[in-house]
């Protein structure tokens, strides 16, 4: 269950971990043909060592609600990262993920990405101890590593920095950059501003009633956090997402009125099985919006007309809609 979230491009829909590896292992050259003199990015002691930490983490830190409002790119910065080179412009995308390039002693690049929120694979076990959370970590091949601070067992959520580094082993920048900002999560890490009537701290879990959910998704209903800003309702087929996202407002999709004077934009994914409604809930600087997503699936479904996947996303994200703050 849940084993995709809507990251949306275009028309078509990838799964979130899918979208952070082509958005950092397809930049740049192919370093893996070149040859580098290795190791110009010092290991530190202590880096993801000691004890697994076992049991619960009840850790009020790095719980989804903390965590929520976190900025990212407030983290990639040369106080944090300083040891491991000289730190370039902090890019955002979205709320949750943050990348950078840093330049080592020897003049190569180090390229990181810093994702809030990410979802785990249930087949990564912990192998390590970063300030006191569970580390997984996962060297791809010689030049990219992810090193994740697990954050929460039950939605098998994760601080995760991802490295693509062709000068030694990519596993030591990510651990450095993680444990570094892990201590900042712990100490009073920088936060974005809430503006009246902002998603960025708003549990989604909390924007549809029950009632609502069991009127499309029938029988005994899994909640559960899916990633920072999207929560996912889940039975024996029938599943609903509803997230929000800083993006561009949408451009494509069929209008839809969801009252109130709001106009979503219906998208049917394949033979009509998924269906997912879109719509502008406020718009900020740079031409982005916050965006809502309502989306229904049932790929278990007999008859797909008959399932009417997007009426049921449709009649689903009006209920939404008057819900949401400064509506």
């Amino acid at each position: 269950m849940f084993s995709r979230v809507s990251t949306r491009s275009g028309r078509g829909l990838l799964p979130l971990g899918a979208v952070l590896a082509v958005l950092l292992v397809g930049c740049g050259p192919d370093l893996g043909k070149v040859n580098f003199q290795r190791t110009t990015v010092p290991a530190e002691a202590g880096g993801g060592q000691g004890q697994v930490p076992t049991g619960p983490i009840d850790d009020p830190a790095v719980t989804v609600a903390a965590l929520r409002t976190v900025d990212p790119c407030g983290l990639l910065t040369a106080e944090l990262l300083g040891k491991l080179g000289t730190v370039g412009q902090a890019n955002a995308s979205g709320w949750d993920q943050c990348s950078t390039s840093i330049q080592d002693t020897g003049g190569k690049t180090v390229r990181l990405s810093l994702r809030f929120g990410d979802a785990l694979s249930d087949t990564r076990s912990a192998n390590g101890n970063v300030e006191g959370l569970p580390q997984v970590e996962n060297k791809l091949d010689d030049t990219s590593c992810f090193v994740s601070a697990q954050t929460s067992k039950e939605d098998g959520l994760a601080i995760t920095v991802q490295v693509d580094y062709a000068g030694g082993d990519p596993c030591a920048p990510g651990r450095t950059a993680l444990r570094n900002v892990v201590k900042a999560v712990h100490e009073d890490p920088p936060r974005f501003a809430e503006a009246e009537g902002s998603l960025v701290g708003v549990d989604p879990c909390a924007g549809v009633e029950d009632a609502t959910i069991a009127e499309v998704v029938p029988g005994e209903v899994q909640k559960r956090n899916v990633n920072l800003h999207t929560c996912g309702w889940s039975a024996s087929g029938p599943e609903v997402m509803l997230e929000f996202r800083l993006a561009y407002p949408p451009d494509d999709g069929t209008e839809v009125d969801l009252g109130g004077g709001v106009t979503g934009y219906q998208d049917t994914v394949g033979a009509g099985a998924q269906c997912a409604v879109t719509w502008v809930h406020r718009s900020v600087e740079n031409d982005r919006a916050e965006l809502v997503e309502l989306e229904y699936r049932n790929y278990a479904a007999e008859d797909v007309e008959a399932e009417n996947s997007c009426g049921k996303a449709v009649e689903t994200a009006k209920k939404v809609v008057g819900g949401l703050p400064g509506a």
